[in-house]
């Protein structure tokens, strides 16, 4: 089951990045920890995060990437993070994501369009995570926003590869806990 579950996840990843001509960001964590991380995506482009726990129900992060593919187009992005439901064994994380995202064409407030969301996390393993943004923004082709979907592995508990598509351009990423 877990196998089957792995590899349709994988395949869904490949075709969200190969469908996404948008410039770099990243994903943010639905089961962020007790530290902070620092991320690193590549893919359309490269871009940068940083993800800091507030508490062990909220996050605060922000990304910064820049596309060099498909778009040559900059983006930035803020987000809120509050667990809604902490996952365990066989339980889904969920966490409700509010922010903004600058760099786009659509409506905006100071320059950024907000957005709002879910984030989703579900752990095969200690060192396999599945994880899925489904992310709505105000755009000027709608409602539409940086959802995805990516695959992680942790090396180590301070070092996770990553494999996915997040809306934004990323296909590979690093994820370093400090």
């Amino acid at each position: 089951m877990h196998h089957r579950l792995g590899s349709v996840a994988l395949a869904l990843a490949i075709l969200a990045a190969a469908a996404t001509p948008a410039q770099a960001s990243s994903l943010p964590r639905a089961d962020f920890g007790a530290r902070p991380y620092l991320g690193l995506g590549l893919g359309n482009g490269v871009s940068l995060s940083f993800d800091a726990p507030l508490n062990a129900d909220m996050s605060l992060g922000a990304s910064l990437g820049t596309g060099f593919v498909l778009s040559k187009s900059s983006s930035v992005d803020v987000r809120f993070l509050y667990k809604l439901l902490r996952g365990g064994s066989q339980r889904p994380t969920i966490d409700l994501l509010v922010g903004a995202q600058g760099g786009g064409t659509g409506f905006t407030l100071g320059g950024f369009e907000p957005m709002v969301g879910v984030a989703l996390a579900y752990a095969f393993t200690p060192q396999l995570t599945l994880r899925g943004n489904i992310v709505a923004g105000v755009t000027s082709r709608g409602v539409i926003g940086p959802s995805g979907l990516e695959l992680g592995y942790k090396f180590s508990p301070q070092l996770e590869g990553t494999f996915g598509g997040n809306g934004r351009g990323d296909v590979l990423g690093l994820k370093f806990a400090i």
